[in-house]
């Protein structure tokens, strides 16, 4: 099987096990169509990427979900725990959504299970996994652009470089990143919204 075939095993794998979360906890949702003339033809001549979900919170109204399967990566010189990742073209084009919509948009990131063999049909990855259950984290868009944007203003201002950064990864610091835990309920608003599943 091709590396595209693997990786995209990979997104709709945990995509699948995103949507029994949602399914489980009862959580209305629309599970986006991510085939090519399913969007406005503005959004396809653009660099915008779809996101996955779009999910309904009785505390918060509507939201987008994308769903991002990672493999950690480590700090090389840092005493820091290893982290998941976007590229900086990635970030623009996923706030770039929220702005379009006027939606806010969520980051769901989860480790990629190395014991998965994501070369085969993914109906036998999820009937070979069906009671694995992978920790989400999720992440505000807003949160990870304005994290990128304080780095890459810290780079000089040169055209080259600042054509090199959009390119380049970053790294996401894990104290954005809020577990999503098996409550029941995702969010509970008492007074103001705060974060009864979220760790």
């Amino acid at each position: 099987m091709s590396d595209d075939k693997t990786s995209e095993n990979k997104g709709q794998f945990y995509e699948f096990k995103f949507k029994k979360y949602l399914d489980n906890s009862g959580i209305s949702f629309l599970y986006i169509d991510q085939d090519y003339g399913s969007q406005a033809a503005n959004f396809a001549n653009s660099d915008i990427k779809r996101p996955d979900f779009l999910i309904y919170l009785h505390c918060i109204g509507h939201i987008f979900i994308d769903v991002k399967s990672r493999t950690k990566i480590p700090y090389e010189h840092e005493n820091q725990d290893s982290t998941f990742y976007l590229s900086a073209n990635e970030i623009d084009s996923l706030f770039l959504v929220q702005s379009s919509m006027f939606l806010p948009l969520w980051i769901a990131f989860v480790e990629i299970d190395k014991d998965i063999k994501f070369s085969q049909d993914i109906r036998k990855i999820i009937n070979n996994h069906e009671t694995l259950e992978p920790v989400f984290y999720l992440v505000p868009i807003t949160t990870i652009k304005n994290y990128k944007d304080r780095i890459q203003k810290s780079i000089k201002k040169q055209s080259d470089v600042q054509e090199i950064f959009k390119h380049l990864f970053v790294r996401i610091p894990m104290q954005y990143c809020k577990k999503l835990t098996e409550d029941s309920s995702m969010f509970t608003v008492n007074n103001t919204i705060s974060f009864k599943n979220i760790e």
